[in-house]
């Protein structure tokens, strides 16, 4: 519990404990101060803190360290990590907007992995032996057996300090090796920064949190055995397994093979197509639309999934190469914008386009794997 972050105050400043919990401590603080010369540029610090509820791993989201507006500087932040299970539990990537990424919509800082991003990389789940305590970066526990446990990771940007004059947005992928809604693991976080007086944020003290109990192994893992009991499903989705075809060439087939899926799948099932020869085609029609609508498809994508023209109401709205080396689904959801319903319906097109150079089919037959349409509209809000 040392602190060594310089705290400038312009004229006068204090420090206070509050004891939240129903358990009596010792405290002892000592504090050094010295002579400050405050001026245009000076800010105060602070250490951000965070903490939430188990949190589902999938669908994949990007969970925030620190959003900010006004002028300051990002210097240091921890990760701790409490995981169910043994194996890996930090896929996910840093994604960091600073001030003019915000208008090009993609991140300055996007990195490749939490354990790049914390010093550690190795390429194996890490053991209490890959701990580890350096001046700027620290993987200081890891946990028992291979990850099972608390996991706490630090780092210092002494030397790559992230300023921003407007707005910020610090964020990091929560993403594992386990892609399914009932795998759960529990975050804490900090962030130290400084800002200029004025400055606003999002995170805001949480006694509640702070006065729990420390969350333990086994009661993450009861929850996630009670997750287990519940089927995934996605909120609002049109499952493409329960819409029949309306149109569709002689070659195309259903259900000519498994496609392989790596995570779950909303409801448990997809719509399994199989294409063979370059121009044939399938039209599933969404009926009962009446007014202007975002529409979304989440599709499968895999080494047996081919390249598609896709047209809503007989316009291209995007051409997508489905292939990926690991079997999976679109992640974020393939977004065709605002499209008016034509006759009081959606009529998706699907036009084989052939495969990928990578891509394997079987038996001479390439995969369309849709697992949900989103249509989202204000008709139900009128």
């Amino acid at each position: 519990m040392v602190c060594r972050w310089m705290m400038p105050y312009k004229e006068n400043g204090s420090i206070s404990l509050k004891n939240i919990w129903d358990e009596s401590v010792d405290v002892s603080v000592n504090v050094i101060n010295d002579k400050y010369n405050w001026d245009d540029n000076s800010m105060h610090f602070y250490a951000s803190w965070r903490m939430d509820e188990p949190t589902p791993t999938f669908p994949l989201f990007d969970w925030n360290f620190l959003s900010a507006d006004g002028k300051g500087v990002v210097v240091g932040d921890q990760w701790s990590v409490l995981n169910p299970r043994e194996g890996w539990w930090g896929e996910g990537d840093e994604k960091i907007y600073v001030d003019d990424d915000f208008d090009r919509n993609f991140p300055s800082h996007f990195g490749r992995g939490t354990e790049d991003y914390y010093g550690w990389a190795g390429g194996i789940v890490p053991t209490p032996a890959d701990q580890f305590s350096k001046p700027f970066l620290g993987n200081i526990i890891v946990g028992q057996p291979r990850s099972m446990g608390y996991n706490v990771c630090t780092r210092t940007r002494s030397l790559d300090a992230i300023p921003f004059q407007r707005k910020i947005d610090f964020d990091m992928e929560s993403s594992c090796g386990t892609r399914q809604r009932w795998h759960f693991l529990q975050y804490s976080q900090t962030t130290f920064w400084y800002g200029i007086p004025g400055v606003t944020y999002n995170r805001k003290p949480l006694p509640e949190m702070a006065s729990m109990k420390l969350p333990t192994i086994k009661g993450l893992q009861q929850k996630v055995e009670a997750a287990k009991q519940a089927q995934y499903i996605v909120d609002g989705a049109l499952e493409a397994e329960n819409l029949t075809i309306s149109t569709k060439s002689k070659a195309v087939k259903e259900n000519h093979a498994k496609i392989a899926m790596w995570g779950e799948i909303s409801n448990g099932e997809m719509k399994n197509i199989w294409f063979k020869n370059e121009g044939d085609f399938v039209e599933i029609k969404l009926t009962e639309q009446f007014e202007k609508s975002k529409i979304q498809i989440c599709a499968a994508v895999g080494k047996n999934c081919g390249t598609y023209d896709i047209y809503i109401n007989d316009k291209l709205k995007a051409s997508q190469d489905l292939y990926s080396n690991h079997g999976g689904v679109t992640n974020p959801y393939i977004d065709f914008g605002e499209n008016d319903p034509v006759d009081n319906a959606f009529i998706l097109k699907f036009v084989f386009k052939g495969t990928n150079l990578n891509a394997q089919r079987v038996k001479g037959k390439a995969a369309l794997g849709i697992d949900f349409f989103l249509v989202d509209n204000n008709f139900l809000n009128r």
